[in-house]
Order: C-alpha cells, then structure tokens, then sequence
C-alpha cells in the first residue's frame, strides 16, 4: 500500500507497534507513535489491522479523522471497527468510507450502513450465480 500510495507523491503515516523506525524508513513513511496521532495528522486513513484483543473497537466513537471530508477505508477486519460509531459518524457527514468487510454478511439493508458507505467487497469475483451479469467482450476475441 505504501509504495502505491507514494506513486502518486503522497506523504504516508503508519502506525503499527510491530512496525521498526528502520523499516519505516526504508518504506519510505513517516511512523507515528500512537493512533490518536495516525488520526490527527491525516485525511484518508487505510485500515489493515488483524483481529485480535488489542484491536478490537480501535476505531470507534472517541478517535474518527480530524476534519471534514475525510475518507475511512478498512480492508483489514470489521473486529476492529465499532460499526455502531462508524453508523454515527457518517451520518453527520464529515467522513466517507469504504469498507471490505461487516460484523454480519451479508449486510441486512435495515441496518443503515449499506445506504451509507462504499462497499465492493467481491468486486472482482463473479459466480454462475450471480445476479449482475459479466460484461461480454466484443466480436474481437
């Protein structure tokens, strides 16, 4: 993710306590030292936290991305996001999101966050019985 995201001259924050400053560096990223400080200095933040007991609810009610207009994205496990908050604060606004994975999938549509963030969880995945239909190449093969 890191050197994709610096191709596009992007300056990239980490946090992760297994993270070494030297690997950092050679990442070509900034660490930082806790997440309330990976929250306040950035605008998209990018998920990718195993499940275990210390990542359970990391993100919830108390530490959202400073500022409007900025984007949530968790590729990582649904453990580590408290869908509750996540509900509360899209719904004022001030964030977007894109999530892989939720606490119960499929995602019941009366639980108001499929109306509200991105989702494209098997985006690249198609079955015989899949209601959308793949797009047909042309006569050239």
């Amino acid at each position: 993710m890191v050197r994709l995201l610096r191709r596009v001259d992007m300056d990239v924050y980490v946090f992760d306590p297994y993270l070494s400053d030297e690997d950092a560096r050679e990442m070509n990223a900034k660490k930082v030292e806790s997440l309330d400080e990976l929250l306040t200095s950035c605008r998209i933040i990018s998920m990718h936290a195993p499940a275990t007991p210390t990542t359970h609810h990391m993100i919830g009610r108390a530490n959202w991305p400073d500022g409007d207009g900025a984007m949530f994205i968790n590729t990582g496990r649904s453990w580590t996001v408290d869908g509750d908050a996540l509900l509360a604060e899209l719904r004022t606004g001030r964030i977007s999101a894109a999530i892989d994975v939720f606490d119960e999938e499929p995602l019941p549509v009366e639980s108001g966050i499929s109306q509200a963030v991105q989702r494209d969880h098997h985006a690249t995945s198609w079955s015989r019985d899949d209601p959308m239909p793949l797009p047909t190449r042309g006569d050239d093969g």
